[in-house]
């Protein structure tokens, strides 16, 4: 690559550009910050700052109509190397673009990007010989990697942290979000990519903390093609709901590359969520610790394939938005771990199995069992739309809330432990172990 040549016409082609630039008038923009004081508060002056958005698509429509010599020569440049070309001059899928037309949309594009980060890091249009120096060092490092480095973020609603950060497993961290990040996000993500929010200026400030994914993917594989983040996203705000008992969402996914993102771009994908004037919760160092440990076995483990359709139904009822539509995937994910093998008598063999799973003597298992029953048919009056609430002993909406504790308390229990759960055996067990009566559900029974 002839990287001595590359520099010296990239800077010839920044200092034209600033030139030019510099006799045009610079929109500026009202910019809100966000200071966190000592005392708690949270202030928000006001500043403005040059808005160079505007100037760079004109820079883009400029270079495409009517090159400048500076960008012919860079082009030239890039055209005749086969290391350059091969990287700069390629579609999104790493395919090379060979004619005239295409060639020169792309270098142009990317030129541009260089340019406004070049101007996001000097704050004003003049050339800087060692922010130019940087921003090279950084291009070169780009074009000589076949891998870029990936960095999801992934801002949890209605969650708070004690900790400033949770390192949870290699590239993956649970931490506060940081004022500057806010600010990007309230003032609206700047050049070059522009954003709009579905959150309200105050949800956006009332976001506390995220989880961070960060790993590696081919340079031109497309954003969000990798399933591992998304997997490990969904497990740590599964282990984080099954900790607490709350109900925390995914607010939005930023997802920002390597370097320069010459060769990428900065995404958003918006979550789906529906519980957005819920109440907050912040989790204590103990329960940042349970998190950590109880994440680490929903990775693994003997019951990891049994018990998935169950967690999968556990976390879709916490974005569902009524209380009926919550009990229906809770006795879903309580039959698919209770009565895997069977369709027949569920509404007895589930609340028997459960009261014998959780139970701790007699009188809990009668309870569980009764309440259970009660549950059941609750959930099927639901479903065929026949609700009778004079038959029920509770109120509708704490028996759903009582069918919410027993399927949390039988994930957990089957998360952590090293033992195959197999629900066949719990009768039998229930009705031959005596030793129950003082030790609860007892040891699960293996195959």
């Amino acid at each position: 690559m002839s990287t001595d040549v590359l520099k010296e016409r990239l800077r010839v082609f920044v200092k034209e550009i600033c030139d030019s630039l510099g006799h045009q008038p610079i929109v500026r923009r009202d910019w809100i910050m966000i200071k966190r004081q000592d005392d708690g508060s949270t202030s928000f002056p006001k500043e403005i700052r040059p808005d160079f958005s505007n100037a760079l698509i004109r820079l883009s429509m400029e270079q495409l109509s009517n090159p400048s010599p500076a960008f012919s020569r860079c082009f030239d440049l890039v055209r005749s190397d086969p290391q350059l070309k091969g990287v700069l001059l390629v579609d999104a899928a790493g395919n090379t673009v060979d004619d005239d037309t295409g060639a020169c949309y792309m270098l142009a594009a990317r030129l541009v990007t260089f340019m406004g980060i070049y101007l996001d890091r000097t704050g004003e249009i003049k050339f800087d010989e060692t922010v130019f120096t940087t921003c090279f060092e950084d291009l070169t490092r780009d074009i000589q990697v076949s891998y870029i480095t990936v960095t999801d973020l992934t801002p949890l609603i209605h969650t708070d942290i004690q900790s400033d950060k949770l390192q949870i497993e290699a590239g993956v961290l649970l931490r506060q979000l940081r004022s500057n990040e806010l600010e990007k996000w309230l003032n609206g993500d700047v050049y070059p990519l522009v954003q709009t929010h579905p959150l309200t200026s105050s949800e956006l400030l009332s976001l506390r903390c995220a989880i961070e994914v960060e790993y590696q993917q081919p340079r031109f594989a497309a954003i969000g093609s990798k399933p591992e983040p998304y997997e490990q996203r969904q497990r740590l705000l599964t282990a984080i709901r099954l900790v607490t008992d709350a109900s925390p969402q995914m607010a939005f996914t930023k997802s920002r590359t390597s370097g320069l993102s010459l060769f990428g771009f900065d995404s958003t994908s918006w979550g789906i969520s529906y519980q957005r004037y819920g109440s907050s919760m912040k989790m204590d160092r103990n329960q940042e610790i349970q998190t950590v440990a109880l994440y680490k076995r929903l990775g693994s483990g003997p019951n990891r394939d049994r018990i998935a359709l169950a967690l999968s139904r556990w976390n879709s009822a916490g974005d569902k938005l009524t209380d009926e539509d919550k009990l229906i995937d809770y006795w879903i994910a309580l039959e698919s771990l209770y009565v895997p093998e069977t369709s027949q008598e569920l509404s007895f063999r589930v609340a028997l199995r459960i009261a014998a799973f959780l139970g701790l003597n007699g009188t809990e298992r009668q309870t569980i069992y009764d309440e259970m029953r009660d549950s059941y048919r609750l959930r099927s009056e639901i479903v065929h739309g026949s609700m009778n609430k004079n038959k029920k002993k509770i109120p509708s909406a704490e028996l759903i809330k009582v069918t919410r504790s027993y399927l949390r308390r039988t994930l957990l229990r089957i998360v952590e432990s090293d033992k195959v759960f197999d629900p066949t055996k719990l009768e039998s067990q229930l009705l031959a172990n005596d030793a129950r009566e003082k030790g609860g559900g007892g040891d699960f029974v293996t195959r």
